[in-house]
C-alpha cells in the first residue's frame, strides 16, 4: 500500500501544477470584471420589458359570501352535481353558460347520468347520498321510491334508477331537474378590492430613474402598474 501512495504523489503534483498554468494562460485581463463600471451597463434593448410583481392579494374562501349562504357548502353541491370527466374532457366548468346555455348544461346532465349508471359508481353514491340528507330534495322522490328508512330509499333508488321503464326515466328526469335548478341558479358577483401599495419612496426613485419624460411621443421608457 504504501508503495502505491509513493507511486501516485508525482501525478498529483502534476495535475495540480497543469490546473494553475491552466488559470493563468486562460484569464484575461479583457474579462477582469473590476473593471466594467456598472453605471455603463445596459441590459436589453427597446423592446425589453421588465416585469416585477409588487403584491399579490390572496381571497380566502371564508371571504366569499352570497347572502348568509356557506360558499363551500355550494362548491361541495356543484362538485356532487357534475360529472367527474367534463364533457369534451374540459378541465374547467364555464358558471355563466349553465344558466344561459341550455344545450350546454345538457352536456353536463347527459355526462352525469352515464357516470351514474357505471356498476359501482361513486357518483351514484355521492348524489344518492346528497338526495337523502336534504330533506327538499328527499321529498321529490317520496311519490316514486318509498323512504321509510335510508337503507331503503338508497337501496330502491340505485335498483330502479338504471331500469328501462317508467319508474327508471321518472327518476331519472326528476334528478335531472334537480341538478338542473341548482346549476342554473349558481351566480358569481363580481369581487372588487381597493388595495392601496405602500411602495417605499427609494424603490420608487429607482423606477422611475430612467423613464421618459411625461408627454414623450412614443415613449420607450415606461412604467404600468396593473393587476391581473
Amino acid at each position: 500500500m504504501g508503495r502505491f501512495i509513493e507511486q501516485n504523489l508525482p501525478m498529483k503534483n502534476f495535475l495540480f501544477l497543469l490546473c494553475i498554468l491552466s488559470l493563468c494562460f486562460g484569464c484575461d485581463k479583457a474579462y477582469d470584471l473590476n473593471k466594467i463600471e456598472s453605471g455603463d451597463v445596459t441590459i436589453g434593448n427597446d423592446q425589453s420589458e421588465w416585469i416585477m410583481p409588487l403584491a399579490q392579494i390572496t381571497v380566502g374562501m371564508d371571504e366569499l359570501q352570497d347572502g348568509s349562504a356557506d360558499i363551500r357548502a355550494i362548491f361541495d353541491e356543484v362538485d356532487i352535481w357534475l360529472p367527474t370527466t367534463l364533457p369534451g374532457n374540459a378541465e374547467w366548468v364555464d358558471i355563466v353558460r349553465l344558466s344561459s346555455d341550455g344545450t350546454y348544461l345538457d352536456g353536463m346532465l347527459e355526462a352525469l347520468i352515464d357516470e351514474m349508471l357505471v356498476p359501482g359508481s361513486k357518483k351514484m353514491d355521492e348524489v344518492v347520498d346528497l338526495i337523502w340528507s336534504n330533506e327538499g330534495y328527499r321529498e321529490r322522490f317520496t311519490a316514486l321510491i318509498p323512504a321509510d328508512s335510508e337503507e331503503l330509499f338508497k337501496a330502491e333508488f340505485k335498483k330502479f334508477f338504471g331500469e328501462d321503464n317508467e319508474a327508471g326515466e321518472a327518476l331519472r328526469d326528476t334528478m335531472g331537474e334537480l341538478a338542473r335548478e341548482f346549476l342554473s341558479q349558481i351566480k358569481i358577483n363580481t369581487i372588487t378590492y381597493n388595495a392601496t401599495l405602500d411602495v417605499d419612496d427609494d424603490l420608487i426613485d429607482m423606477l422611475a430613474d430612467n423613464l421618459d419624460p411625461e408627454g414623450t411621443v412614443d415613449p420607450v421608457n415606461t412604467l404600468d402598474l396593473y393587476g391581473e
